[in-house]
C-alpha cells in the first residue's frame, strides 16, 4: 500500500469469483478507522472529514457527503417543480421557498434520510444579531460534523451565500449563528407536515 507491503491477521480469498480481503487492517493501514455496528450490520470507515459505509451482504457502497448531499438535492427540485398551492397553508413552501421555509425543508430532509437511509440528523436552531439590531432565525439539519441546508441562499443579500444546497463542514455561513437547540429528527414529527412529506418523497421516488 502506498509502496509498503500490508500483512494481515487472515489470508485474503476468493468467494464466489470476488477477492475478499480483511477491510480494518487496510483502513487502519490508510490511517483510516473503521467502526462496526452489529444491529444493522454497517461498516463505516472514516479519515478526518470523509466516511464511507457500506452494510454487510451489499456490493454498494455511500460516501455520507454524497448521500447526504444527493436527498438535500432531490428534496430542493421536488419542492420547486411543485405548484405552493398543492401545499397546506400550515406548510412554509405554500407561502414561498426558500424565505421563511427553513423549518419545513430540514424535517422534510430529515424524515427522508431517517425512513429511507436510517440517517438520523440533528435539528438544529439558531439566532444571528445582524447589525446590533435585527434578530434573525434559521434552521438546518446536521450529521456527523456535516451541516445539510437548502435554504442557505435565502441569505443572498445579507451575507452573500448563493449556494442553493450546503452539505459542509466549515461553511461561512453558520459562523453567524449561536445554536439555541438541537434535536434529533425521529424525536418529533409535526403532523401537520405530512402531506407535504409524502408529496415530495412520491414525486422523488416515482
Amino acid at each position: 500500500m502506498n509502496g509498503d507491503k500490508l500483512s494481515f491477521s487472515s489470508e485474503p480469498l476468493i468467494y464466489q469469483n470476488t477477492n475478499l480481503v480483511p477491510l480494518r487492517e487496510i483502513a487502519e493501514g490508510l490511517g483510516a478507522t473503521l467502526n462496526y455496528d452489529n444491529n444493522s450490520g454497517t461498516i463505516g470507515v472514516t479519515k478526518g472529514n470523509s466516511k464511507m459505509t457500506l452494510t454487510v451482504g451489499s456490493k454498494i457502497v455511500f460516501y455520507i457527503k454524497e448521500r447526504l448531499k444527493m436527498v438535500a438535492t432531490k428534496v430542493r427540485r421536488a419542492i420547486e417543480s411543485i405548484d405552493p398551492n398543492k401545499f397546506t397553508m400550515y406548510c412554509q413552501f405554500h407561502h414561498g421557498f426558500p424565505h421563511g421555509a427553513c423549518g419545513d425543508s430540514s424535517m422534510i430532509i430529515g424524515k427522508l434520510l431517517l425512513d429511507e437511509f436510517e440517517i438520523d440528523c440533528d435539528y438544529v436552531t439558531g439566532n444571528c444579531i445582524i447589525e446590533g439590531h435585527e434578530s434573525k432565525t434559521h434552521v438546518w439539519l446536521e450529521y456527523e460534523g456535516y451541516k445539510i441546508d437548502i435554504t442557505a441562499d435565502q441569505f443572498r443579500d445579507l451575507f452573500r451565500i448563493t449556494e442553493e444546497i450546503v452539505v459542509s463542514t466549515n461553511h461561512e455561513l453558520y459562523k453567524y449563528f449561536e445554536v439555541k437547540e438541537t434535536r434529533k429528527i425521529s424525536e418529533y414529527f409535526p403532523n401537520e407536515l405530512r402531506a407535504a412529506y409524502i408529496l415530495i418523497r412520491d414525486l422523488i421516488y416515482n
